[in-house]
């Protein structure tokens, strides 16, 4: 399914209306049985008149993932009528902020007009934050990917100095080759261990004189 956004006149805004049988309190109760489990808290409300809903960190910054960024949803209801209004400042992601909140949209919707079970009406939103979800993780392979190409690309560049410099290359390769050869012409002292009371060797025995 595709959401498109109703277009107002307040940037980072999504605005819905739908026609529902419950009084205020019933939508109300039944819209924070959506919203609750998937993060949003109550804030200011009028019981039979509006309610509102927050999620996200104050202090979040623009490489915060979309769904921790400062949002809010409103719902206001006037005889049966509902107006659905959500917010959200994604600065450079903002159109995939509107998509979020449709999405939200569209749940509440299906929850309130259509009287779907709240596990029903989720699916919308579950699926919308589910493709941010796997966005964000594509995107940090893809930084994974490039930081990792440039480590290897520094280590091939430092092979290819050590390998056609000559200065550097006989620096290396000689003082290699050199600690090589001490090692080899060194050699170790043989130590002759014997035990106690044991006669010496065949070698080591002297012969009787005549």
């Amino acid at each position: 399914m595709k959401l498109i956004p109703e277009t107002t006149d307040r940037a980072g805004e999504v605005r819905r209306s739908f026609v529902t049988q419950f009084d205020p309190i019933e939508a109300f109760a039944l819209a924070n049985t959506l919203l609750a489990p998937r993060g949003f808290t109550l804030d200011e409300g009028n019981p039979g008149r509006f309610q509102r809903w927050n999620r996200g960190q104050p202090t979040a910054s623009t490489k915060t993932p979309l769904t921790n960024l400062p949002h809010s949803i409103r719902l206001e209801i006037d005889h049966g009528r509902i107006s659905y209004t959500a917010s959200m400042q994604a600065g450079p992601r903002q159109a995939q902020a509107s998509v979020l909140l449709t999405a939200y949209a569209e749940s509440l919707e299906a929850l309130l007009a259509r009287r779907e079970s709240p596990d029903q009406a989720a699916r919308v939103a579950n699926l919308a934050e589910s493709n941010l979800k796997r966005d964000q993780n594509k995107a940090r392979a893809k930084v994974a990917g490039i930081a990792f190409a440039a480590v290897a690309a520094v280590i091939a560049a430092g092979v290819f100095l050590v390998m056609w410099n000559p200065a550097i290359k006989k620096a290396v390769l000689g003082s290699s080759s050199e600690r090589a050869a001490k090692s080899k012409n060194h050699t170790p002292p043989i130590v002759t261990v014997r035990r106690a009371n044991q006669p010496p060797a065949q070698s080591e025995v002297s012969t009787p004189r005549e």
